[in-house]
């Protein structure tokens, strides 16, 4: 994404735009409105400038939210017109109850493997996830990723005992995700399909 810039008869830069839509704050109230039967944690990542996005949805919700805990990342966003961006923010919320008053003090900020030899696919490594499971689920909980990309919440999740959930808008990437859950972690939440209707079946 982005490119050299590429600058107008004004010697202004009209760099291309990332390849995705950003979310706007309204988009993240809408999607926390949305996850409002979601009885557990919550862990949305996102970055900086959507911060009191999250801060209001979870006030809203009347969860109990955390500052934003930062993620250091050894793979940063390179688009070649400032200081490159190593750094990413999680937003996390609980409910109110004494259950998770009483869940104990968790990390408060976050760094990627290193490891060379550690695959990466999509963005996130799945060793950074199997943390952030570790820390806000228990082994048996429902996962659940609404924005799953390549599937490797879902592979976390299987590595940890959990079950999961996850759902991609964009369709080849989610062919991409089930192959890979699939290869990876074959019950990692890819519900069985009906078998298909035989020829002769009247």
């Amino acid at each position: 994404s982005g490119g050299p810039p590429i600058l107008s008869a004004t010697g202004q830069s009209t760099r291309r735009a990332l390849s995705y839509t950003h979310w706007t704050p309204n988009d993240v109230l809408e999607f926390l409105a949305w996850t409002r039967p979601v009885k557990g944690w919550r862990v949305c990542m996102t970055s900086h400038d959507l911060i009191p996005a999250y801060e209001e949805g979870y006030r809203k919700l009347g969860l109990y939210s955390f500052a934003p805990l930062p993620v250091y990342s050894h793979r940063p966003r390179l688009l070649g017109d400032g200081p490159c961006c190593s750094f990413f923010y999680l937003m996390v919320a609980r409910p109110r109850t004494t259950t998770f008053l009483r869940w104990g003090c968790l990390p408060g900020e976050y760094r990627t493997s290193a490891e060379r030899r550690a695959p990466v696919v999509g963005a996130k490594r799945v060793s950074l996830l199997e943390q952030i499971l570790r820390d806000y689920s228990k082994r048996g909980d429902l996962v659940l990723d609404p924005c799953c990309g390549y599937g490797s919440t879902g592979i976390a999740a299987r590595n940890m005992g959990r079950r999961f959930i996850g759902m991609e808008v964009d369709h080849t990437t989610e062919q991409l995700a089930t192959k890979r859950l699939l290869e990876h972690a074959p019950t990692a939440g890819i519900p069985e399909r009906p078998p298909r209707p035989s020829k002769t079946a009247t």
